[in-house]
């Protein structure tokens, strides 16, 4: 769900579930096709979720940084996207002796604009 540059998520993740929040920085088309609404954004966020790998479970925070493309739906609320992220990965429960580390993440999915 997206108003403006803020965007709001949830879904699911490698071996869970999560959201996210990210604001959208910068924003600029991509010249294709005539009625073809493409273009490619950067931006900043923080993700939230839940993570469990056989009998392991936990917690994870990511903020982040991302960078992706973006196709708009000729007359319709809808997008679809993808995108890399890029930031720091802070995990509780079994990787709990881990503080934190530099982790990557992609994402696929649709955007809802009212």
């Amino acid at each position: 769900y997206q108003v403006s540059n803020f965007r709001v998520g949830a879904g699911l993740a490698f071996a869970g579930l999560g959201a996210g929040v990210d604001y959208i920085l910068f924003e600029q088309a991509i010249p294709a096709a005539p009625g073809f609404d493409l273009s490619w954004y950067t931006g900043a966020g923080a993700s939230v979720g839940f993570w469990t790998v056989q009998n392991s479970s936990g917690i994870y925070i990511f903020p982040h940084s991302l960078a992706g493309i973006e196709y708009a739906f000729p007359g319709q609320p809808f997008s679809a996207y993808g995108e890399l992220q890029v930031g720091y990965s802070i995990a509780t429960g079994a990787l709990s002796t881990v503080i934190g580390w530099i982790g990557f993440n992609a994402r696929a999915g649709l955007i809802f604009r009212p």
